[in-house]
């Protein structure tokens, strides 16, 4: 019998992690492979006072498996450790992740599971069609997601929730942007994806364990995977601004030596030079960044597959 993976990063979150496995495991219930659930914990403060207890009720799920990181790393850190976790073990035939507080619902995993048969040489993902979360939140999530598109050039309309193939996460254990942004890393890498409608569930337990400035930080994450187009683009925003104001400036002050000015042109020409000079300074800043991070190609970056055991301090069986 084959076997596949699922893999949940956990902070704080004991009790939906629970239901969750309870509900992967009725959910999986005529699958015809073997499934390991691995928890990544990600330097939860909140102890589990019996790690049994995940998998009480549990009668088709085959292994489940605690993998404790040495500290904290960070939502996107902790997915990229257990992918390559997984990846190590070289058992499995495809790799899920999914998050553990019950927002990518369980039922879905047969749909992605489905799209995997029909397309086994893609990563599927679950392509966002609505949220479950208020109007404040998606009114803020549209907005990051024009800001996303105006800075990167692309679009993203998926998250952590995927089926990898074994063959592509030899692949994508291996890219650097896989620490930042597993999303943002699929998309930049340009491995064969193909989507599925996703409805985004509600939370099991309580708020979100994660705070504004986390989730700020998981959104500008993903951008930085594509830190190079970025720059470019913002880059190529300001030159011809840059070009308009000096244009203006050098107009306003051949008015001024002709001395066919106005009262008014000479505050106009300050005023146009001095957003030359600040746009130029931008622009110059710009253009060293983005020499900068070409350099840095030339520089070793190395993604989990060769650091992981550096942050997992054990991994507790228990299935």
């Amino acid at each position: 019998m084959t076997q596949c993976c699922i893999i949940m990063p956990l902070y704080n979150d004991w009790p939906s992690a629970e239901k969750l496995i309870g509900d992967i495991d009725r959910v999986i219930a005529g699958w015809d492979r073997d499934v390991t659930v691995l928890v990544i914990n990600d330097g939860s403060r909140e102890r589990l006072a019996e790690p049994a207890d995940l998998g009480n009720d549990c009668r088709h799920v085959r292994t489940l498996s605690i993998v404790e990181l040495v500290c904290n790393q960070g939502h996107q850190r902790a997915i990229a450790i257990g992918l390559a976790y997984a990846q190590s073990l070289e058992c499995f035939e495809s790799v899920f992740v999914m998050d553990s507080d019950g927002e990518d619902p369980p039922d879905e995993l047969n749909l992605l599971r489905e799209a995997g048969r029909r397309f086994p040489e893609a990563i599927i993902t679950a392509d966002r069609v609505s949220r479950s979360e208020g109007w404040l939140f998606r009114c803020c999530y549209w907005c990051y997601k024009l800001l996303f598109r105006m800075l990167t050039g692309v679009s993203i309309r998926f998250g952590n929730f995927c089926h990898i193939p074994a063959g592509l996460l030899d692949l994508l254990v291996h890219y650097p942007e896989l620490w930042n942004s597993l999303s943002g890393c699929i998309k930049k890498s340009g491995l064969p994806r193909e989507g599925i409608d996703s409805h985004r569930g509600k939370r099991y337990f309580g708020p979100s364990k994660m705070s504004f400035v986390s989730l700020v930080l998981h959104g500008l994450s993903a951008i930085s995977v594509f830190k190079e187009a970025m720059l470019l683009r913002v880059l190529l925003f300001f030159a011809p601004v840059t070009a308009v104001a000096g244009v203006a400036a050098a107009v306003s002050g051949a008015t001024v030596f002709q001395g066919g000015a106005s009262a008014g042109v000479a505050p106009a020409l300050l005023l146009s030079a001095g957003l030359f000079f600040a746009l130029a300074q931008v622009d110059a800043i710009l253009f060293l960044l983005l020499i900068h991070r070409l350099s840095n190609r030339a520089v070793r970056v190395q993604g989990p597959a060769l650091f992981w055991r550096d942050y997992v301090k054990a991994v507790t069986r228990v299935l």
